[in-house]
């Protein structure tokens, strides 16, 4: 669909599942990616520049990404053939914001709108592919207390897009590991953990009209560590 530019919400479950109870999904084809704890933004581009959005439509200008970050953008719709003077629309996180061992790190997790189409009815596998094929499938790792992990898979220096899983507990195993190498405790009043859990996708489910924050949940699911704001 040939659309203006314009602020549309990100895909956001509202589905919500304890980690143990994850079986089903799997059963059912669904692959899991790690949940950063990330401040969710889209990033709206074109020939007036680079936009950064929070899921709830209002524009960031107080925490622009830094120069440097921007051309990486630029550089990263180059390599998706996309055209800098159409609208295009990347649904990503803010790393560096709340996590202690990021430095100016960004998540796509998915492209929305590429040459002003929205990508309505495409599915999210095809999405994905665009993002890790330019990739190179190269990992992103970093060393905490002397223990190397891989986060992600690299875009560029700065900007990475999630790895997928076929069973959640490899992904739960990375989650809690980091979290403790940062000192995270776990449970109500501990504060903020590096990796929030697990998020469940339906790589075949097709994306939809987004009126509200809450959509797309029928592709979508999210399985958290426990904090003091959610059980999971």
């Amino acid at each position: 669909m040939q659309m203006t530019k314009r602020f549309i919400y990100p895909p956001r479950p509202k589905t919500a599942v304890q980690r143990h109870l994850l079986e089903p999904f799997v059963a059912a084809g669904w692959k899991a990616q790690v949940k950063y704890n990330d401040d969710r933004i889209v990033l709206s581009c074109d020939d007036s520049g680079v936009d950064m959005f929070n899921r709830h439509g209002e524009l960031r200008v107080k925490s622009t990404l830094p120069s440097n970050v921007q051309d990486q953008v630029w550089e990263v719709l180059d390599r998706l053939n996309l055209d800098r003077s159409a609208w295009n629309y990347l649904d990503g996180g803010l790393l560096h914001s709340k996590g202690k061992i990021w430095s100016n790190t960004v998540v796509l997790w998915d492209i929305l709108v590429a040459n002003s189409d929205w990508l309505l009815g495409t599915t999210y596998e095809e999405r994905y592919n665009r993002l890790v094929e330019i990739s190179g499938r190269e990992p992103f790792k970093m060393i905490i207390k002397q223990t190397e992990y891989t986060l992600g898979y690299k875009l560029t220096e700065n900007i990475i897009v999630p790895i997928t899983y076929d069973d959640p507990n490899e992904v739960w195993d990375i989650v809690d590991r980091v979290n403790r190498s940062v000192g995270w405790a776990g449970g109500p009043g501990s504060g903020e953990p590096t990796l929030e859990g697990c998020v469940m996708k339906n790589y075949r489910g097709q994306l939809e009209l987004s009126c509200k924050e809450t959509n797309n949940d029928a592709w979508m699911a999210r399985s958290r560590v426990t904090t003091g704001r959610h059980r999971y």
